[in-house]
Formats: structure tokens, C-alpha cells, sequence
């Protein structure tokens, strides 16, 4: 997206947002929402960890950098996944019975990062430049799955924040078949044990849909996050590295389409 296709769009000066209250550089009053952009509603501030949780606290998010400035979205349409609505097909189900990788949270943040930034599900490119490798992994709320294969190499994975109650998902990666499935299911599991409603995919696509992801209108899923943000945060020990093991309601179903 060129810099002249946006010129339209509000550019945000950091100097004129209150530091204590950098939520305020998204108020709705602030924006200038061009769907035609895929959300497009503002560019420039900071890129900072009180700017990102702020962000996502208004169901934004940074796409992407560019000229030093990060362009701020908040899409038409958004892709969330009920952890419960997982789709599980008789390939997959066979896989998660039988696989030997072990799964991880939060053991190399980084790695993670870049991983995603190097294996991309399509050639499309990818939007994870040097701040964000930089800037999420030390984020509070960041959560990794992590998938090693027999030699500890991470074969696939995948990243995002947990807001609120809230899995901001950003992005996933495999190496080896399956793995950034079983990552997905690790994180679908993990979901339901934490209380986490449910998985924002941020934009549809088909690879998503196919695991049970389904679109939701921007008004929907605003009004959402306003009444699942007021829920007491997550405790900081669930943030910790640990081996993860999938619960039996994952690795053991029964039914082709486990959704309810």
C-alpha cells in the first residue's frame, strides 16, 4: 500500500496524545476507517508496548511498517475462531493421536517471531519486519506454541497477545506437515482451560476457515471486546514457559467435527 493511497487517512502525532493515555489516539472520533483499505484508520504514532496494548484494547492492530511509521487497522470483516468450533478432520485426528513433537509455550519468543517471518503459508510476503520481532516478544501478555520435532527443532507454531480475555492472534508458521495445525489445536486447548472466549484471526482466508474460523462484522466484534475487556486479566504465570500437553478433549476425539 503506497503512502499516496493513504493520504487520505488521519496521520497520528504522538506528541499530541497524553503518554499516560495513548488509548486516546484510537477513540472512534479520532479515525478515519477506509474499508476500501481493508480498515485502514490511521498512520503514524509510536510503535511501543503502550501504543500496541492500547491498539488492541480498540480492536487494533499494526499491519505494517512503513517509512518508519506503522499503519493501524481495524478491518470491515474479522476472522475469530470459537476455541470450541476447531475443526478436526479424520487426517488431523489420526496426526494428534500419533505424533511425537513436543509442544512448548513461550520457550524462544524471538524464534517464533522470526520463524513466522521466514515460512509464510503463501508467497504473499509478510508484514513481520525488524520492530515487530523486536517489539512483541517482550510484551506481557505475548504467548507463543511452539512445536519441536524429535531433534528439538521447532517445526511450526504460531504467536499472538492475550487481551482481555481475548487471543490476538498475528501470525503461524510450519516447517513439517501438520505443525502449525497442532500448534493451532495446542492453542484451542489452552483457550478452554484459561477461559479465553475466543481466537481473533484478524482477516479471513481460506486455510482459517477450513479450521473453523468464521467471519464476524467489525461492529459485532467491537461490542464483543467492550464487555470481554472488563474481565479480570489473565495471571502472569500462565505467561511462563512450560511444556504444554493437549487436553484428552483434543487429543482423543472422537467425531470427525467436533464443534458445539
Amino acid at each position: 500500500m503506497s503512502s499516496g493511497r493513504s493520504r487520505h487517512v488521519p496521520v497520528l502525532d504522538a506528541d499530541s496524545v497524553p503518554q499516560d493515555h495513548p488509548e486516546f489516539a484510537f477513540d472512534a472520533e479520532h479515525l478515519g476507517i477506509r474499508d476500501d483499505l481493508d480498515g485502514l484508520i490511521a498512520v503514524g504514532g509510536q510503535f511501543s508496548t503502550p501504543w500496541l496494548q492500547a491498539a488492541y484494547r480498540r480492536g487494533v492492530f499494526p499491519w505494517f511498517i512503513q517509512d518508519g511509521k506503522p499503519f493501524w487497522f481495524c478491518p470491515p470483516v474479522r476472522c475469530v475462531l470459537q476455541p470450541r468450533q476447531l475443526y478436526i478432520n479424520r487426517t488431523l485426528r489420526k496426526f494428534l493421536r500419533h505424533h511425537r513433537y513436543r509442544i512448548w509455550i513461550n520457550r524462544d519468543r524471538a524464534g517464533t517471531v522470526r520463524n513466522c517471518a521466514q515460512h509464510r503459508h503463501d508467497d504473499s510476503g509478510t508484514w513481520i519486519s525488524p520492530p515487530y520481532i523486536e517489539l512483541y516478544p517482550k510484551q506481557p501478555n505475548f504467548i507463543s506454541f511452539e512445536v519441536y520435532n524429535e531433534n528439538d527443532q521447532m517445526a511450526g507454531g504460531l504467536y499472538g497477545l492475550v487481551t482481555g480475555g481475548i487471543f490476538c492472534g498475528e501470525s503461524q508458521f510450519s516447517i513439517e506437515s501438520n505443525t502449525s495445525k497442532l500448534a493451532m489445536t495446542a492453542l484451542c486447548s489452552w483457550c478452554i482451560e484459561h477461559s479465553v472466549s475466543f481466537i481473533d484471526c484478524q482477516l479471513p482466508n481460506e486455510y482459517l476457515e477450513s479450521m473453523g474460523a468464521q467471519q464476524m462484522t467489525r461492529a459485532e466484534y467491537l461490542g464483543r471486546i467492550q464487555k470481554i475487556y472488563s474481565v479480570i486479566p489473565q495471571p502472569e504465570h500462565i505467561f511462563a514457559t512450560s511444556e504444554y500437553f493437549l487436553s484428552r478433549e483434543f487429543s482423543g476425539r472422537q467425531d470427525d467435527n467436533p464443534r458445539s
